[in-house]
């Protein structure tokens, strides 16, 4: 694996494509995104320019849309991975829970939950 400077910008680079060379291309982000992108670059070990690059055509590949008034894409299975890995950490404490004599509000607590992913699901905000 080769490692990028993500001080450079990597323009020009060789795709193995014939004929096909990487050029500069111009995009404007505000400060406070263009510090989230670096952010993300960085935890993934990649130039931010390059981070930038592999999701646009990542986007682009599997056809998904992006709203661009939120930045959000897809976020319906992220939403509801996240349920089931509460749902599956709630299911794996209950028998803990349950030996210290808490079965009663382990029940509560995951009958709230269920009922506030039933509502978000018809549309309903979620209330405490």
């Amino acid at each position: 694996m080769t490692t990028t400077d993500p001080s450079k910008p990597e323009s020009g680079t060789d795709t193995g494509l014939p004929d096909e060379t990487r050029k500069t291309r111009g995009i404007r982000f505000t400060q406070s995104e263009w510090d989230e992108i670096k952010a993300a670059a960085l935890g993934r070990d990649v130039a931010a320019a390059e981070f930038v690059r592999m999701a646009c055509l990542d986007a682009a590949r599997a056809g998904r849309e992006v709203d661009a008034q939120s930045g959000t894409a897809d976020l319906a299975p992220l939403v509801e991975r996240t349920f089931r890995y509460a749902y599956m950490l709630a299911t794996l404490k209950r028998d803990e829970l349950v030996n210290d004599g808490r079965g009663d509000e382990v029940e509560r607590l995951i009958g709230a939950a269920r009922g506030i992913q039933d509502g978000l699901r018809k549309g309903r905000p979620a209330k405490d």
